[in-house]
């Protein structure tokens, strides 16, 4: 039976990864139709918004990939509060469900069946960082944003529907692209410099230790807190990106504060540790990290720039701070 209750809905993206047509169908049984939105039209996007905020709703549940819930985040007004945000994992790699825990192994639905059976209030606050007029929790330039070009390439040469496109839609395509495309790739490109300046309040340079983190030192405002050679580099709020990979582990720590992560490690020593690189635990001398609330980054090329798994072209500069305000986002049980 639907439930009818209006402290919740549910915003649908039908282009999602993970998209079946039958989806609005499936969400209609669980919660009322009257409650379900289908953003199928870029130009209507704002206005289904200003509609399903102008209902009061409590919480509103993405159904989509991590793309979906950073553009409703961006839809929703800074000055006031907005609702609680549940995350119904259907993209191709699911980096913000993660840190929820409502997964992307099973079937996401099963968490909002969950919910509407026992409504939790037990919540994630998640700090967002902007760029660009853009909020988000993460972001990756070099290595991680040439790996999802070259995982949505791979997807897009054996189609939209099919047995290969479901097997390759996950993290076993993801890892393929990386170990057969970018990786090989980056083996004979040329060595990129970054700059990264600390434009806000004095920086932390963090390094892992037995209690998580460890301040090693603090770099003041308008001082550079790194220059050389970067391949890669992320940034965020939150831990996870797609896949379950947890590239940023010092995110959250500090909820004034983004993790900014630069590397120069090579990709052979990369490819070596990807349990440990996955996992968070990897560490290494040419790993660079800070906690900071305004940076700027100077590259000697453009490099391919990623947020929040959204291919967004490439950026020679960019210039990133933490954003006023923060979302909640529901912690499935």
């Amino acid at each position: 039976m639907p439930a009818d209750a209006r402290d919740h809905a549910v915003l649908v993206n039908p282009h999602a990864d993970r998209t079946r047509g039958d989806l609005a169908a499936r969400i209609a049984e669980i919660v009322s139709p009257e409650h379900v939105f289908v953003s199928d039209t870029n130009d209507a996007y704002d206005d289904l918004v200003a509609r399903l905020l102008d209902r009061g709703y409590d919480t509103v549940f993405t159904a989509g990939g991590d793309g979906t819930v950073n553009r409703f985040i961006n839809a929703l007004p800074t000055a006031s509060a907005p609702p609680r945000i549940g995350v119904l994992p259907l993209g191709a790699g699911n980096g913000l469900a993660s840190v929820t825990s409502g997964g992307g192994a099973t079937d996401p639905l099963t968490d909002l069946k969950n919910y509407i059976a026992n409504p939790t209030t037990d919540t994630v606050r998640l700090s967002l960082c902007e760029a660009e007029g853009t909020r988000f929790a993460f972001a990756g330039l070099g290595l991680d944003a040439a790996a999802l070009s070259d995982f949505r390439g791979l997807l897009g040469s054996v189609g939209k529907q099919g047995p290969l496109h479901r097997l390759l839609n996950g993290r076993g395509g993801y890892l393929t692209a990386v170990f057969a495309v970018t990786f090989p790739r980056r083996l004979f490109a040329k060595r990129v410099q970054v700059r990264a300046i600390n434009l806000g309040a004095p920086a932390q340079v963090v390094r892992q230790s037995d209690n998580g983190a460890s301040v090693i030192a603090t770099i003041g405002t308008g001082e550079t807190l790194y220059e050389g050679p970067a391949n890669a580099t992320a940034l965020g709020t939150a831990p996870f990106f797609g896949h379950r990979f947890r590239l940023l582990p010092f995110a959250g720590l500090d909820p004034q504060r983004f993790h900014l992560r630069i590397s120069a490690v090579a990709p052979t020593r990369l490819l070596a540790s990807i349990k440990s690189v996955r996992r968070g635990t990897f560490t290494h001398p040419a790993l660079h990290d800070f906690l900071a609330d305004r940076v700027r980054l100077e590259y000697s090329e453009p490099v391919p720039y990623q947020l929040a798994g959204e291919l967004m072209g490439d950026r020679q500069t960019l210039e990133i701070a933490v954003s006023p305000g923060a979302v909640d986002l529901v912690r499935f049980n």
